[in-house]
C-alpha cells in the first residue's frame, strides 16, 4: 500500500493524512511528507501487543525511507479519532493514546417504506 500512497502524496503534498487504525502506510507517508497522521479508530483500539509486532513488521519501511520507526507504528503520534462510544470501551483508553470520541447528534429513524 505505501508504494501506491507514496505518490499520491508527493503529487497532492497534503497539509494532514487521515489512516484507519490498522492501515500503516498512513504513518509513513505522512511523516515522510513532515505532516501530521490523524488515525481514526471504527471500534475499540488494537491490542498493544499486536501494534507492536505491527510496528516491528513495518519498521524495516520506516528505514527505507530515511526515517526512524515510531512507537505503535506511528499510528498515535498525533491526534487519534474513534466512533466507539465511551460505554462499549469502558471510558477509558490506554496512557499511550489521546482521543477525540465523535459526538454525533442522534438522528430519530425514518419510518420504513411501505409495500
Amino acid at each position: 500500500m505505501l508504494d501506491d500512497l507514496l505518490p499520491i502524496v508527493d503529487a497532492v503534498g497534503p497539509e494532514l493524512i487521515v489512516s484507519e487504525q490498522a492501515e500503516l502506510a498512513g504513518p509513513i507517508a505522512a511523516a515522510r511528507a513532515g505532516v501530521p497522521n490523524v488515525t481514526h479508530g471504527f471500534g475499540s483500539l488494537l491490542p498493544e501487543i499486536r501494534l507492536g509486532r505491527a510496528a516491528d513488521a513495518v519498521a524495516p519501511l520506516w528505514r527505507e525511507h530515511g526515517l526512524e520507526p515510531r512507537p505503535y507504528a506511528g499510528t498515535y503520534a498525533h491526534l487519534y479519532i474513534h466512533i466507539y462510544p465511551p460505554a462499549l470501551d469502558g471510558g477509558t483508553l490506554p496512557p499511550y493514546v489521546g482521543s477525540v470520541p465523535s459526538r454525533l447528534p442522534a438522528v430519530a429513524a425514518a419510518p420504513p417504506p411501505a409495500d
